[in-house]
């Protein structure tokens, strides 16, 4: 089951089109070598501060930039709940058949 504590973030503060995408690492030490792996090819890595990992549910995180400029994420340590999810509004279940895509669009 899902067990995250966060898995999407929607932040009202970021400015039109700024946006961050964030990917897992097994742990501390593969976080290090991604972060060394990316310097060594030249690119900018920020070590985050504690309070922004705080924010992400995480227990550790670095970000850079893709070659197009958007802002990428990679963590360790993400929190686990074992509470239920509660959807914000009720929900009485998802479609996932193909009769809730657009067939106008189909090829």
């Amino acid at each position: 089951m899902d067990d995250r504590k966060q898995r999407l973030a929607i932040d009202r503060t970021l400015a039109d089109g700024e946006r961050y995408f964030g990917w897992e690492v097994a742990d501390a030490a593969a976080l290090q070598a991604l972060a060394a792996r990316l310097e060594q090819a030249g690119g900018a890595v920020w070590r985050e501060p504690a309070s922004l990992a705080d924010q992400r549910f995480v227990r550790e995180l670095i970000s850079f930039a893709d070659p197009a400029g958007n802002r990428l994420e990679a963590f360790h340590g993400a929190a686990v709940t074992s509470d239920p999810f509660q959807p914000g509004r009720s929900i009485s279940g998802f479609r996932t058949d193909l009769s809730a895509w657009d067939t106008r669009c189909s090829t």
